[in-house]
């Protein structure tokens, strides 16, 4: 989809958003504005939009592709990305592997302490406040998130804590600490297997690139064009049914031909994707693969008739059968 820029909706110290032609969808345009003490010292730094959005989004999509789901959709341009819409949940989560900063000063220790785990503080999102410190109690009784949330916010703050330390300790970089916000989907999206009788676990949408014909094929099929929000986008059947065999929580589609022990298909609607099913139109997942003429087969040259014979042949039809591809009647 083709998002364009509306009017905008909020200015903040490192962003503007902006709205987008998909009420769901809004545009981040990153500032090249530096802030620092909660906006009292104010500075520019020219190209710093464009190094922040790059650099979001390739974490953003590193984290979508360990199972942690984000609001990124798609990076439009240089500084320029479109993001979920979402309601933010009033809470500034930080997490701390070693002591520095505000919280050694605020608890008299020495800086460079390494955690024998991570802290998670949680900070009431409130400027006139100063973002002061809150634990879930207060959380709880202030209602700015239900006990749900609280332990899906620590859930994922942690798991993020890890997949970043990983990524900054292979750029030599030591994750100190970082500053997390969470932010609910305002049309109740299903992104947990648990909320669906599963396993708590994140649910991982894999699939084709954009102009992949099995992509148009199943999403014109369950009628949801433009409406599935991808965390992996992969240029092949086979790269997809890789990503979804090693990664938790994951769900794709492949061709039946390249199916295997890898990984497991779905019934849909009870029915198995099997060739029976599949021709009883029960299974109604499929697609055909055509061969165009111009005109009737009766109608071609004698070459082009002995070719479709053949393919209807109890010969062709073993050969269709042998690469994963079912038969139909002429």
């Amino acid at each position: 989809m083709a998002y364009e820029k509306k009017e905008q909706l909020y200015e903040g110290k490192a962003k503007k958003v902006y709205a987008s032609n998909d009420p769901e969808v809004v545009i981040v345009s990153y500032k090249d504005d530096a802030t620092a003490f909660n906006g009292l010292k104010k500075g520019t730094i020219t190209g710093k939009g464009a190094i922040n959005n790059r650099m979001t989004n390739n974490l953003m999509r590193r984290l979508e592709a360990k199972g942690v789901p984000t609001h990124y959709v798609e990076e439009l341009n240089d500084r320029e990305t479109a993001v979920k819409k979402v309601s933010i949940v009033p809470l500034e989560v930080i997490v701390r592997n070693i002591s520095a900063g505000s919280f050694a000063k605020r608890y008299g220790v020495e800086e460079g302490i390494v955690f024998d785990q991570p802290t998670i503080e949680f900070s009431y999102k409130n400027d006139d406040l100063g973002d002061p410190l809150i634990n879930d109690y207060h959380a709880l009784a202030m209602e700015l998130a239900t006990p749900e949330e609280i332990e899906t916010i620590k859930k994922y703050a942690f798991k993020v804590n890890e997949v970043l330390k990983k990524i900054l300790l292979d750029a030599n970089i030591r994750l100190i600490d970082f500053k997390l916000e969470f932010g609910r989907l305002a049309d109740g999206t299903i992104t947990n297997w648990s909320e669906v009788g599963g396993a708590d676990a994140p649910i991982v949408v894999v699939g084709r690139e954009a102009g992949s014909g099995t992509r148009s094929a199943f999403e014109e099929i369950l009628e949801i064009e433009d409406q599935c929000a991808y965390a992996n986008e992969l240029d092949s059947t086979g790269a997809v049914m890789a990503r979804v065999a090693s990664t938790p929580g994951a769900i794709g589609y492949i061709s039946l031909d390249v199916l295997d022990d890898t990984v497991k298909a779905l019934k849909l609607e009870g029915a198995d994707p099997t060739e029976e099913n599949i021709k009883a139109g029960s299974y109604f997942l499929s697609r055909p693969f055509v061969m165009a003429t111009k005109g009737e087969i009766s109608e071609q040259n004698d070459l082009v008739k002995a070719l479709f014979d053949y393919i209807y042949s109890a010969e062709g039809s073993e050969i269709v059968k042998s690469v994963g591809l079912i038969t139909v009647e002429q």
